[in-house]
């Protein structure tokens, strides 16, 4: 079964059962429109959401209908699906405290799946596109305004997004340098503010996300992690402590 054949799937599940439709969201629109994905058949890790808790149903019922796939359900809401070679996550439909009263200050009707969407961490992760991958969709407008300028920026009030999920920190230090993308100015604040708050991260995620950012690029990742004044906060790995033992003599050689 191919992508497209097993996402035609998920769609039918969701049809059939009167759930609310399923639309992929974050990773593959965001990617598909800076030309990082070339085939689908490349596609092995899918977001979707229905804007509402009917994912979860849509994720039950697939299950269900291919006992083959493996079900599993996450401290944080979310469910997921492995079949075939493909990870497929579904939405928890995660709300941040006060975007309600956000999108109200904008101006925004608060439909679930704009409460969803503005709840999530960059404006770069809210397209959705339909399963079948005819079209992406721009609700919170600015979307795709923000990945052709190759700018990280938060859907609402930086330091709601940033400071309900501090996971966020990390992953905007490693957009920025997986993309080349700039940190908008607000955002780059609130990292700053609530940066001690990956204290309270479970220890491994931590260390894993920033041996991830230096990875991608030693220099660049560690210049942000001491610009964020990160470094103090994170327990070094082995890979961390290599690097800045480097620099060190790097310097000290100059």
């Amino acid at each position: 079964m191919k992508i497209d054949e097993l996402l035609s799937e998920i769609n039918k599940v969701a049809a059939s059962n009167n759930l609310s439709k399923p639309y992929l969201v974050g990773g593959v629109p965001r990617d598909r429109v800076l030309g990082q994905i070339g085939e689908k058949s490349e596609i092995q890790d899918v977001d979707i959401t229905t804007g509402d808790k009917d994912a979860e149903k849509i994720a039950q019922l697939f299950n269900q209908k291919y006992p083959d796939s493996i079900y599993k359900k996450y401290d944080d809401g979310h469910t997921s699906i492995d079949f075939l070679g493909l990870h497929i996550d579904f939405s928890s439909n995660f709300v941040a405290p006060g975007v309600d009263l956000e999108l109200k200050r904008l101006k925004i009707e608060p439909t679930p799946m704009k409460m969803e969407l503005y709840s999530r961490d960059f404006t770069m992760n809210t397209l959705l596109e339909d399963l079948d991958f005819t079209s992406i969709y721009d609700l919170t407008g600015e979307g795709m305004g923000d990945l052709k300028a190759g700018l990280i920026r938060t859907p609402i009030n930086p330091n709601i997004t940033i400071g309900v999920d501090p996971r966020r920190i990390l992953r905007a230090i490693k957009f920025a340098i997986k993309y080349d993308f700039k940190l908008e100015d607000g955002l780059r604040s609130a990292m700053l503010e609530h940066r001690k708050k990956i204290q309270n991260l479970p220890k491994r995620f931590v260390q894993t996300k920033a041996t991830e950012i230096v990875l991608l690029n030693a220099d660049k990742g560690l210049d942000m992690l001491i610009e964020f004044k990160l470094l103090p906060l994170i327990p070094l790995t082995k890979t961390l402590s290599d690097l800045l033992i480097q620099r060190r003599q790097l310097v000290k050689a100059l």
